[in-house]
């Protein structure tokens, strides 16, 4: 069976918090080599991917990408000493005494407002996602090495089919090429002793 280096492969899994999507590309390559898009993953996540990707295809150049959609939680939390040292520091300054801050004023300002965001684990769920992906990969290249198949069988069959008209018809051309120099042979000769 023929199998094409290109092809595509998804893999979706679901659970009671989240979905998580994989999404595999493959193209050409006379090596693996794996690249990684969007989401960041966990280091032990994205060492199982390359050994299954590396398990499963000899060669080719493989773009993987995994999100989910899951609602990060932020939370935020003002350093009070900060605040206390920056309103100090504008009442005491002649260019702000008449100016009123807002919130997006001063989350610009360094170590003042901290935002903190959790993440869930999607190891599971993605190493799920990413063994369907990669078995819809599989099959992907497989359709598409049977088109290829296909092509490469109907250009070998005419190949034969010219080669055995060729052979049939060497003797005759042979003889009638024979017969073509043999002509033209004569003719000079015929032109070479009459300029005598």
């Amino acid at each position: 069976m023929f199998y094409s280096m290109t092809g595509y492969g998804a893999g979706q899994v679901t659970s009671k918090e989240m979905e998580v999507l994989c999404e595999i590309k493959s193209v050409n390559n006379r090596f693996v080599d794996i690249s990684f898009r969007g989401y960041s993953l966990p280091n032990d996540l994205e060492e199982y991917i390359k050994n299954q990707i590396k398990k499963k295809f000899l060669r080719g150049s493989f773009e993987v990408k995994i999100h989910d959609n899951f609602q990060s939680d932020h939370s935020y939390e003002l350093n009070e000493e900060s605040i206390r040292n920056l309103k100090r520091t504008l009442k005491t300054s002649k260019d702000f005494k008449h100016l009123s801050l807002k919130l997006s004023d001063l989350r610009d300002i360094p170590g003042l407002l901290t935002v903190r965001t959790s993440k869930k684990d999607i190891s599971i769920l993605g190493k799920k996602a990413l063994n369907i992906a990669i078995k819809n990969l599989v099959e992907s290249r497989a359709k598409e090495g049977q088109k290829i198949q296909k092509i490469i069988f109907a250009k070998t069959l005419f190949l034969k089919n010219a080669h055995q008209k060729l052979s049939k018809s060497a003797p005759s051309l042979l003889k009638h090429r024979v017969k073509t120099i043999k002509n033209k042979f004569i003719k000079k000769i015929l032109i070479l002793t009459k300029m005598r």
